[in-house]
């Protein structure tokens, strides 16, 4: 492409296997095609390159966002009567390029803002860490939303990118690493080698890259991945980026193999820890009471009894231990259970724990099958406890 030769990693395939020659924009997309892209910008603008970045800096990559107070740093889309592209060779050189991210520089951030841009179907609004600042629980500061472009696109060239992200999502495309999610996410993922100034706080590292990179030099990858989730109506917007050293196990990496694991793992804790992406539950008229309560220690029975069946039993705190009964019309019957020193005692209806517990208080050596609540015991209740005998339950 132009005076570039452009590879990708793999072969674009379609479902059945077959080679795709001949790519369609979504396809590209979903297969992060390096040659697609650098053809169709190639193609597209090499007669007129500054169109293109303009375009580019219409989005704001070549521009502050926010953050500029902590230390963040804008993006570098350079213009075709730049030094940038005299020095790396001219248009034929440094157009193929830069559709897949190189020569230019866009902070991760950045990258972030974009995506969040388009699940918000166009509009682009400026990171912040908070929203307001408060002390002693009264709000001292608000820090209020930013637009920084009220609409990127056209609707219909965002419907198209949610179909991209969607279709970049598909276990296929990203290794299975986002299988098993609990909401559908749209993605897109990234892969560059890494090469001069790199912040990082390992002091192998910065050496490693102050070295530079090449036939038996250090190489790093940065893997990158956005998702956006739910994809039906985002309401997040992630990006996970990380950088290794290639190893002698490990010559080449890939933004989701890099990145995968990681997002899923963010995605399932935001879903587990939003409520509002769970289904409400309504509340129901009908008043619910147990069908059974099990036997056991007074105060715990008359607790349940109290909390679940609204009954106030006072009387359970006098006593150790106690039996319970639920009757169809919901009414809940609580009796003394007599434990006799040296007798079997009654523990049909009793909750397992408690159960082994005045067994063998009662000197017997017991076994059980099953698990929860006791429904037959294998001696008779109040019957003369024999140490070296058995009691069965189940």
């Amino acid at each position: 492409v132009g005076s570039r030769t452009i590879r990708d990693a793999h072969t674009m395939r379609d479902d059945d296997g077959k080679q795709i020659t001949n790519p369609t924009l979504l396809e590209g997309f979903a297969h992060s095609s390096n040659i697609y892209y650098a053809r169709a910008i190639f193609d597209r603008w090499k007669d007129n390159p500054s169109i293109y970045t303009s375009f580019l800096d219409g989005l704001l990559f070549n521009s502050h966002i926010g953050l500029e107070e902590f230390g963040a740093k804008k993006g570098i889309v350079p213009p075709p009567d730049s030094k940038t592209w005299k020095r790396n060779g001219g248009k034929n050189w440094v157009l193929p390029q830069m559709p897949y991210g190189y020569i230019v520089e866009i902070p991760p951030i950045q990258t972030l803002t974009f995506y969040n841009g388009v699940a918000n179907r166009g509009k682009m609004v400026a990171p912040r860490f908070v929203d307001r600042i408060e002390r002693n629980g009264v709000v001292m500061e608000v820090k209020p939303t930013v637009t920084l472009l009220e609409r990127m696109c056209s609707e219909q060239t965002i419907d198209d990118l949610f179909k991209c992200l969607e279709a970049a999502a598909v276990p296929s495309r990203t290794n299975r690493k986002l299988v098993g999610l609990p909401v559908e996410v749209g993605c897109k993922t990234g892969t560059a080698q890494l090469w001069g100034a790199f912040p990082t706080l390992s002091a192998i590292d910065t050496l490693h890259f102050k070295e530079g990179f090449g036939k038996d030099k250090h190489l790093y990858y940065l893997g990158s991945l956005v998702a956006v989730m739910p994809l039906e109506k985002p309401k997040y917007t992630i990006m996970v980026a990380i950088a290794k050293e290639k190893t002698d196990t490990h010559t080449n990496y890939y933004g989701i193999t890099l990145t995968g694991d990681v997002m899923h793992d963010i995605i399932e804790f935001l879903h587990t820890n939003d409520l509002s992406l769970h289904e409400s539950v309504e509340r129901s008229s009908r008043v619910y009471t147990p069908t059974m309560i099990k036997h056991g220690r007074a105060p715990s029975v008359a607790l349940v009894a109290e909390t679940l069946c609204n009954i106030n039993y006072n009387n359970g705190y006098d006593t150790e231990w106690c039996s319970a009964t639920v009757d169809d019309s919901g009414s809940t019957k609580i009796e003394t259970l007599n434990i006799e020193s040296g007798h079997v005692p009654n523990v049909v209806g009793m909750g397992l724990s408690d159960a082994l517990f005045l067994l063998e208080q009662q000197g017997l050596s017991v076994t059980h099958s099953g698990y929860g609540r006791v429904v037959k015991q294998s001696l008779q209740p109040g019957s003369i406890a024999h140490t070296k005998g058995d009691s069965k339950q189940g």
